[in-house]
């Protein structure tokens, strides 16, 4: 989840593509024809381009960069039948994703109480009265800009997919519903109530699924929790990698209390729905166990290792303590 990087190793593509393709030992030709997911054309090898770990998909290594759309909740490209839902600002999603994608007030607030019963679940309750904003790509660049100006607050590792605020701010353009007109989304926005107050806020962006935007959720709640300990802005990548642990959890805990759940009460023809979010939080959470940047990546490996081996509550109270990892 931390960046939209999904291409694969090299070893891993060749690997890959051999297995695609397969060879007869006699006459040292393919056997199997290679049809691009994409365009649905026929590809030679050499075309090739794959993300085995992300939905097995096959294509045209020049979808890559002409244009072709990519579901920005799934990663999916999209497949020349297949119908994406644009969301006004040059993202795009599936019709999948869009079946629990948070783009109003009621399912955001729903999805808030989540992830407060989650952190409950780890014993690590987080003020009720704190504000969540759910905003769209211009105000989230906007409040991004005024924390940069004002406030040495970092943005999150999504980039600008979620943000901590003070509520000593301008008045936050927040949106409260969302209507679709063919396959474009449009949202209504009103503002905030002013505050004048000192109090943490989280600002995330609206569209994804409802799985990734609770853990772009906790990931901000770790921060703010972090913060109310009242101890000094720890190394940065000693933060991000703890939260990004959080999220790890957070994807588990959705997939145990909200996927499984729903599938057990659901009716025979909802199977494939389940499979399809099962899917999802497996691509996100490999994704994010295969982030390859310093802070985010690596800072959540280590903190990783920490939690399996101290446990995730002795791991947190070292760090409150000591501000680094337990050795």
């Amino acid at each position: 989840m931390s960046n939209n990087n999904s291409n694969i190793d090299d070893v891993e593509h060749d690997l890959y593509a051999k297995a695609l393709i397969g060879s007869d030992p006699e006459a040292g030709q393919a056997t199997t024809q290679l049809i691009c997911d994409v365009c649905e054309k026929s590809m030679s090898p050499d075309q090739l381009d794959s993300n085995p770990e992300y939905w097995n998909q096959i294509f045209c290594s020049t979808h890559m960069d002409d244009g072709t759309p990519i579901c920005r909740a799934c990663h999916r490209l999209k497949a020349s039948h297949v119908t994406y839902i644009e969301l006004g600002d040059g993202r795009e999603i599936c019709q999948d994703c869009c079946g629990s994608a948070i783009l109003d007030t009621k399912s955001f607030e729903s999805l808030v109480r989540k992830c407060h019963e989650f952190y409950k679940s780890m014993n690590m309750e987080i003020d009720n009265d704190i504000p969540f904003f759910l905003v769209d790509s211009s105000e989230m660049a906007k409040l991004t800009i005024q924390i940069d100006q004002d406030n040495p607050f970092e943005t999150t590792y999504q980039g600008n997919w979620g943000i901590i605020i003070h509520e000593q701010r301008p008045v936050v353009n927040i949106i409260t519903s969302s209507s679709r007109i063919g396959n474009r989304i449009t949202v209504i926005k009103k503002p905030s109530e002013p505050n004048n107050g000192s109090m943490l806020s989280i600002a995330v962006l609206f569209g994804f699924t409802e799985a990734l935007t609770g853990a772009i959720l906790v990931h901000e709640m770790m921060h703010v929790w972090l913060r109310l300990q009242d101890i000094e802005p720890l190394e940065l990548k000693l933060e991000e990698g703890i939260c990004q642990v959080i999220s790890r959890r957070w994807l588990d805990w959705y997939e145990s209390n909200v996927v499984e759940t729903d599938t057990e009460t659901t009716k025979q023809s909802d199977s494939e729905r389940g499979e399809f979010l099962r899917n999802l939080l497996r691509i996100y959470k490999l994704r994010l166990e295969l982030d390859s940047s310093f802070d985010y990546g690596d800072g959540f490996r280590e903190a990783q290792r920490a939690t399996s081996q101290f446990g995730l509550q002795s791991t947190i109270q070292y760090i409150i303590t000591n501000e680094r990892l337990p050795l």
